[in-house]
Order: C-alpha cells, then sequence, then structure tokens
C-alpha cells in the first residue's frame, strides 16, 4: 500500500513535469509563422467572437478549439497560451491513461512504471542527421509536439483502444456481450475522438472490422450477433466524419480540391527510402517483436497490427490534390498508431524484462539489446523536444 501511494506521488509529479515540457514546447512552436498552433488559436479566437456555427462552417473538429477557448474565457490568457496549457493537460492526460494501463499490467514495478512512461511519452524515431537532415519528416514517430489537434485526440484515443480491447477480451474468454452501457460509452468515446480529429476512427473502422472478420470466420458464424453489436457501436462516428468530409471539402475556407489514390507520393516526399525510413521510426517495436514473435499470436497485437496496417494503406496511398497534397494529413492515423504499437509493444517489454531467466546470456543480451534502443531514441526525443524550446516572456 506504502508503494502503491509513492508511485501515484512520482506518477503526479512526472504528470505535471510533462505538462510543463509540453506547454514551453507549444510556447515555442507558435513563435514560428508556419506553426499548426497559429491556425487553430484563430479558430478559438473565432468561437469567442463569433459563436459557434462560422466554426463549424471552418472545422469539422472543434474540440480543441472548444477546450482552448475555454482556457481564454477562464484564465484571461491570450490564445497561444491558452494553447499551451490545453496542450500541456492534454498530454498530461495522455501520461496518467499509459501510467494506469502499464501499471495494471505489471503491478509489481508501479514505482519504475511511472518514470518508464514518462520517458516512452518523450521517445522519438531513431535518428540519422546525414540520412535525413529532420528528426520528424520522413520518419514516423509515437509522439507528436507541433501538431495540436493529435495532441487532443491522443488520449481518448487511447481509452476508445483500451475500450475495444476489454470488450473483445470480454466476449473471447467470458462470452459477455455489449450491455447497452458499455455499447453507448465506446460509441460515446468514437464520437468524442472523431470532435477531436477524425483520424484514430479512420483506422479503427478497418482494423477492427478485419479482425472481427476472423473472428466470424472462426467462431463459424456464432459471433455474428456480437460483431453486428460492436460495428453499430461506431455508427455515430462514421455519421459525424461524413459532416467532417463536408466541412473538409466544402464549407471551410481552406477547403480546395478532394481526394485521390497516389501511392506513396505523400509518404515519399519527404523520405529518401521509406522502407529504411519506416526501419527508423519502428526501431524499438520491431526488435521486440522480431526477439519474440510469439506476442503477434495475442489478441491485442493482432487488433494493434490491424489498425496499424490500415493506418498505414491510408497514409501510402491517400493524397489530397489541392495545396494541402504535402501536409500529410492523411498521415496521422498512422502516427496514433504508432503509438498504439510503442504502448503495446513496450507492454510486453516490461513482462518480458520481469520474467526473463537471468542465468540465460542470451536472454540478459536481448533485454539489454531492448533497453539500448529504447535509451537511444529516448535521447533522439528529448534531442527533438529541445528545438522547440524558446524561453517564455
Amino acid at each position: 500500500m506504502k508503494n502503491e501511494k509513492r508511485s501515484l506521488i512520482v506518477a503526479t509529479f512526472f504528470a505535471v513535469f510533462l505538462f510543463v515540457i509540453t506547454y514551453q514546447v507549444i510556447m515555442g512552436a507558435v513563435r514560428n509563422p508556419y506553426s499548426d498552433y497559429l491556425g487553430h488559436a484563430e479558430n478559438a479566437e473565432l468561437l469567442l467572437q463569433s459563436g459557434l456555427g462560422p466554426v463549424l462552417k471552418e472545422i469539422g473538429y472543434p474540440f480543441w478549439a472548444f477546450l482552448v477557448a475555454g482556457i481564454m474565457k477562464l484564465s484571461g490568457a491570450p490564445a497561444y497560451e491558452a494553447s499551451a496549457i490545453a496542450g500541456g493537460l492534454l498530454n498530461a492526460f495522455t501520461y496518467v491513461l499509459v501510467f494506469s494501463y502499464l501499471a495494471k499490467e505489471c503491478k509489481e514495478e508501479r514505482l519504475g512504471i511511472a518514470a518508464l512512461t514518462w520517458f516512452l511519452l518523450l521517445v522519438g524515431p531513431f535518428y540519422i542527421p546525414w540520412y535525413n537532415p529532420d528528426v520528424y519528416n520522413g520518419q514516423v514517430t509515437p509522439n507528436i509536439w507541433h501538431n495540436p489537434t493529435t495532441i487532443c485526440v491522443r488520449p481518448f484515443a487511447f481509452l476508445a483502444f483500451l475500450l475495444i480491447l476489454r470488450v473483445l477480451k470480454e466476449y473471447e474468454e467470458e462470452q459477455k456481450k455489449l450491455s447497452a452501457k458499455t455499447w453507448l460509452l465506446l460509441a460515446a468515446c468514437l464520437v468524442l475522438c472523431n470532435l477531436a480529429k477524425p483520424s484514430f476512427v479512420q483506422i479503427a473502422v478497418p482494423g477492427l472490422a478485419v479482425y472481427l472478420l476472423i473472428l466470424l470466420i472462426r467462431t463459424r458464424g456464432k459471433a455474428f450477433g456480437f460483431c453486428f453489436q460492436t460495428a453499430s457501436a461506431f455508427v455515430p462516428c462514421v455519421c459525424v466524419m461524413l459532416w467532417q468530409m463536408i466541412v473538409s471539402f466544402g464549407t471551410s475556407s481552406s477547403a480546395e480540391g478532394g481526394i485521390e489514390i497516389a501511392w506513396f507520393d505523400v509518404m515519399g516526399a519527404s523520405s529518401p527510402s521509406i522502407p529504411f525510413s519506416m526501419l527508423l521510426g519502428y526501431l524499438f517495436p520491431l526488435y521486440i517483436i522480431l526477439t519474440n514473435l510469439r506476442i503477434m499470436k495475442e489478441r491485442d497485437m493482432q487488433v494493434t497490427f490491424f489498425m496499424w496496417f490500415a493506418g498505414f494503406l491510408e497514409a501510402a496511398a491517400l493524397a489530397e490534390t489541392g495545396y494541402r497534397r504535402y501536409h500529410g494529413n492523411f498521415g496521422w492515423g498512422y502516427v496514433l498508431a504508432t503509438f498504439l504499437v510503442y504502448v503495446m509493444t513496450f507492454r510486453y517489454f516490461l513482462k518480458r524484462n520481469r520474467e526473463y531467466d537471468y542465468q540465460n546470456l542470451k536472454d540478459r543480451i536481448l533485454v539489454l539489446g531492448g533497453w539500448v534502443i529504447f535509451a537511444l531514441q529516448l535521447f533522439i526525443g528529448i534531442y527533438y523536444i529541445s528545438t522547440f524550446f524558446i524561453p517564455v516572456g
């Protein structure tokens, strides 16, 4: 009990510390005239000045604008500072959710997990300066700092993801179907994800559809009722997404062009070699999977993989036809899926770290290799974060 209280105190410290870091990063980012934060801050100002109608014509995912506008009204802070506060709160919330999940999965190591979760949320892609001069562009990363709506959707996406895993586990292990309460909770969580940014739903729908199809085949149709119930929970968020497409390609002042299939055009624009860039971006999870292929038999990893693959296909195949073509807007689901891949493989790595045979030299080397790669990507992530820092005031 004493250890649990201590771990909660340490976790609170790291959540506050992550808030401070995020606040400073955003305060630095908003000084860049090309920053994503500036346009979204303008939407918050528009909401306060003109009300809901003009904002809903301008942006289909207004959650960030509502949050920033609320902070502006409560604190009197200008839009850019309210953005920094909002980003800090959302990243701290993400930390709390990931820490709670990992601590539940690895109960004996709560104190260490408080620190390790914080490190996980700072990790960046592997970086080779002479291959690609920018840490982020070209290499996918689990942690985004420059895009407010991705920061906004991430905690709600993780909540929805955990809820999906729980629903599948209860059915497959306990033959429990969705209760009305669980259905409403999942549907509401998915709609909330959409209002923050539709990217998670764009990977969850096809990814989960593949898993449910396999489940139907495996059970010879006996799971049809459960699959239908689960799929129906996605209907509200898909309806919201249709409205969001109308806004993005119709009513918004930034609307231009449409969508086309252009394999690897956008993805390859900032990468000298897509396969090598993917290796750099996924070095840690690839190492964990390749040194323990059995984890791919686990239900949680299969769901994660199907969502990741859906995100990869979307990023690789789709492009906007207007001036936003190389903004990479069809890549945000891929980024969120990357975050899920890192969290899930880190969970398995922590379990292996606790259970491996210390007397076995091969096991010791494999575990040490995982820590070395993780430490290198953590160092690169911290370096990337440092590039945003501009002293406040």
